[in-house]
C-alpha cells in the first residue's frame, strides 16, 4: 500500500513538471520516455526479466506510447485537471471496448457508470473558449481510450511480456518525439532538472512501484489509492503554476472522479467476493 501511495504521488507531479518546461510537447514526451526506458531496462536486467517481443508486448507498447504522447500534449493545450481526469476515464473505455468488440455482457451499473462518465466529459468541454483547450480535451480523451486498450492487452499477458511492453512503449514514445528534439537549441539547468524528474521520478520509478505493489496490494486498495493522482495533480499545478480550470470543468471532473472511483470499488469488491 505504501508503494502504491508513493506511485500515485509521483505520477501526480507530471502535470506541473510539463507545464513548467518551456519545450515542445513531443520533445518532452521523447526525453522523459528515454530516461524512463533506462530505469525500466536496468530493473529488468537486475531482476533478470527477459525481453519478449511478441504480439502482446507490441500492442501494449503501442497503446502505452500513444497514451504517453497524448498526455503530454493534452497538458500543454488544456488544464492539468482536465488532462488527468479525462485520462482517468480509461476503465470506462475498457467496458465499451469489451462490449462492442469482445461481446462481453455487463451489469446495469456498468452502463450507468458509462453514461455518467460521458456526461462529466461533456461538462469538461463546456466553458472552454479557446481552440487549444478543446483540442487538448480531445487529446486527453484519446489518452484515456488508449490507456484502457493497454490494460486490455496486458490482462492476458505474463509479467515479462507486460514489462517488455512497457519498455517498448517508452522507446516508441521516444522515437515519436525525436524529430522535435532538434527544435531545442539549449537546455537550462532548470529544464534539465525537470526532464530528469519526469523521466526518473514521475515515469520510471512509479511503473516499477506499481508492478511490485500489485504482488501484495489487493485490487480494491490499488483502486482507492490510485485516486490520489487525479486529486493531487490539479492541486500541484494550481499551487505552483496558478492554473485554475473553469467551473464546468470542475463539476465535470468531480462527476467523472466520483463515478469511476465508485464503479471501480464496486467491481473490485465483486471480484474479491467471487475469489
Amino acid at each position: 500500500m505504501g508503494m502504491m501511495v508513493a506511485c500515485s504521488l509521483l505520477w501526480s507531479m507530471g502535470g506541473l513538471f510539463i507545464k513548467l518546461l518551456p519545450l515542445p510537447a513531443l520533445a518532452i514526451a521523447s526525453l522523459r520516455s528515454i530516461i524512463a526506458a533506462g530505469v525500466i531496462f536496468l530493473y529488468m536486467r537486475v531482476r533478470k526479466i527477459p525481453f519478449c517481443l511478441n504480439r502482446s508486448s507490441f500492442f501494449i507498447g503501442l497503446t502505452l506510447s500513444i497514451t504517453l504522447v497524448c498526455f503530454v500534449a493534452a497538458n500543454k493545450l488544456t488544464t492539468a485537471a482536465n488532462a488527468i481526469i479525462l485520462q482517468f476515464t480509461a476503465p470506462i473505455f475498457m467496458v465499451v471496448i469489451l462490449v462492442l468488440i469482445y461481446k462481453q455482457h455487463f451489469r446495469s451499473a456498468d452502463y450507468a457508470a458509462i453514461t455518467l462518465t460521458f456526461l462529466g466529459i461533456a461538462l469538461c468541454f463546456l466553458g472552454e473558449t479557446g481552440q487549444g483547450s478543446t483540442l487538448g480535451n480531445a487529446i486527453a480523451i484519446c489518452s484515456g481510450f488508449t490507456y484502457g486498450c493497454m490494460y486490455i492487452f496486458s490482462g492476458s499477458s505474463d509479467f515479462s511480456t507486460r514489462m517488455s511492453g512497457i519498455l517498448l512503449g517508452q522507446l516508441m514514445s521516444f522515437g515519436v518525439g525525436l524529430p522535435f528534439l532538434f527544435q531545442v537549441k539549449t537546455f537550462s539547468p532548470t529544464s534539465l532538472a525537470l526532464i530528469l524528474g519526469l523521466g526518473v521520478l514521475q515515469l520510471g520509478i512509479p511503473y516499477l512501484l506499481m508492478s511490485m505493489a500489485a504482488n501484495d496490494c489487493s485490487p480494491l486498495h490499488c483502486c482507492l489509492i490510485s485516486v490520489i493522482e487525479p486529486l493531487i495533480s490539479p492541486f500541484w499545478v494550481f499551487s505552483f503554476y496558478g492554473e485554475q480550470p473553469s467551473r464546468f470543468a470542475v463539476a465535470g471532473s468531480i462527476l467523472v472522479l466520483v463515478t469511476v472511483t465508485t464503479w471501480s470499488i464496486g467491481n473490485a469488491r465483486a471480484e474479491e467476493a467471487v475469489v
